[in-house]
């Protein structure tokens, strides 16, 4: 179409808190500006709002907000990389490629979810109850493990009331468990 695609422009108030420079695009070709990016007097940046709160503020109209990661290793195609948003009221960490989403704290790893979908916690073996190792695995559809080097290995706690505190299961039919009445352990 005619008319402009894309524009720059300033916006300013007469305190000047409300000051920005504006990016502004057209959609498929049309004529009508939109500002799509903004960079705010305190020089916080929003991709999708005039009015960004933080130093990054990523909004989309249709509650589908996302951070897309690539790189030459991943590829740079949609279905490359990872993303990080929010889909509608739930956030979403994704990661595309066939690899571990690990997290850490103090430059240390703590958890990680490998590509096979075990959540390991304070350990990065996949069985640590069949070794020294410290920490827990948690399996679908295996043996979940739990393992610590000194001390109690799991701690399980019915809270106030007497009743059950560990069910046993074959083939979802109760088979037995262990419970506490008046005190005791039966």
């Amino acid at each position: 179409g005619n008319g402009p695609h894309s524009a720059i422009r300033t916006y300013g108030g007469p305190s000047g808190n409300d000051a920005r420079l504006g990016f502004l695009t057209t959609s498929n070709g049309g004529t009508t500006l939109t500002e799509a990016l903004s960079i705010a007097h305190n020089s916080n940046v929003g991709i999708g709002t005039a009015s960004p709160v933080n130093k990054l503020h990523v909004a989309a109209a249709d509650g589908y907000s996302y951070l897309k990661l690539t790189s030459d290793t991943t590829g740079h195609t949609a279905s490359d990389g990872a993303r990080i948003g929010l889909n509608g009221n739930d956030l979403r960490i994704i990661n595309a490629e066939s690899a571990n989403i690990i997290v850490q704290t103090a430059n240390t790893e703590r958890m990680r979810i490998t590509s096979g979908g075990i959540l390991l916690v304070g350990t990065t073996s996949t069985t640590p109850g069949f070794s020294t190792t410290n920490g827990h695995a948690f399996h679908v559809g295996d043996a979940s493990h739990m393992s610590r080097d000194g001390g109690v290995a799991l701690v399980v706690n019915r809270g106030t009331s007497d009743g059950g505190i560990l069910q046993f299961r074959k083939s979802g039919t109760y088979i037995g468990g262990i419970e506490s009445r008046a005190g005791v352990v039966t």
